[in-house]
């Protein structure tokens, strides 16, 4: 009987285990990204929380153009991914499809405030001074820095380099003086050795003062944004992945993990939905020419 019993049991499990399967939502999550840089490491937190949930497929798409490329492909499956503002503002050929913030795809958005850093020792009056080389690593930001200089009324050298890790490598093997980045994690990681100059956050970041208060060019309190969008949801659908979204960042899911333990960034999973909304359109705006 027991043996019976266990037979009937076994096969109501097998039975029951591929409809349970089939059930489960395909989600595909697209890092635009590096393999191994900050989206990556967000995305797979990301993806560890929301496998309980859904039939996750996990697509590495390095870059603008192949992100855009595979999202196409997959138009109408559900797809969760992440983009830099920076490149919406200054691509929009390429990004103007899937990674333009409207309304009927953001989810969140990582606020950042840029940082100029130099090795430990390091003062303002490096910059102030001029004559020096400043490491950075976009187009956008060369312009910044030369709307800097002119503030300052100053002369610098600005070299570029692929990402943000080869900036900071530059500093702190003395090929450049200074270094600019857009995301400040890289940054606090070599603490020991760098100190953080002056930031972007009209507030100061975690002790480092503002620059605004040294120079008010318009470009002295621009914040960036790196948008979370989905593509493939209903409005009724998307409200309710963003509810999702927000309960893995109120509690110890790994994403909220990654993010208690990360400085410089504002999350707005949690904010109104209206008013993530607004800091998306308006961080992405702001580096438009």
């Amino acid at each position: 009987m027991k043996k019976t019993l266990l037979s009937i049991i076994t096969a109501i499990t097998l039975l029951a285990a591929p409809a349970f399967a089939a059930s489960t939502e395909k989600l595909y999550i697209v890092n635009s990204g590096s393999t191994n840089g900050t989206f990556n490491a967000i995305l797979s937190a990301y993806a560890t929380d929301l496998k309980t949930m859904y039939d996750v497929e996990y697509v590495q798409a390095k870059g603008c153009s192949k992100a855009s490329a595979i999202l196409k492909k997959i138009k109408g499956a559900k797809a969760f991914y992440i983009s830099q503002g920076i490149q919406a503002a200054a691509l929009p050929t390429c990004s103007k499809d899937v990674f333009q913030p409207t309304p009927d795809k953001i989810i969140a958005s990582d606020i950042k405030f840029g940082m100029i850093f130099g090795p430990t020792g390091s003062d303002v009056s490096k910059l102030t001074k001029g004559n020096i080389k400043i490491a950075y690593n976009s187009n956008v930001n060369e312009k910044w820095l030369n709307s800097l200089d002119q503030s300052l009324e100053v002369k610098n050298t600005h070299v570029k380099y692929k990402n943000s890790t080869a900036v900071v490598l530059a500093v702190l093997n003395g090929e450049v003086d200074l270094g600019f980045v857009n995301s400040t994690k890289k940054v606090w990681k070599q603490k020991e050795k760098l100190v953080g100059l002056l930031s972007l956050n009209p507030e100061g970041d975690n002790g480092v003062p503002p620059l605004s208060g040294v120079t008010k060019f318009n470009g002295a309190e621009k914040g960036q944004v790196d948008n979370f969008f989905v593509q493939g949801f209903s409005e009724s659908e998307l409200v309710k992945f963003r509810k999702t979204i927000a309960n893995l960042h109120k509690t110890d899911s790994t994403v909220g993990s990654w993010y208690k333990n990360a400085l410089g960034y504002i999350n707005t999973a949690v904010w109104d939905r209206e008013d993530a909304i607004k800091a998306s359109v308006n961080y992405v705006d702001m580096w438009r020419d």
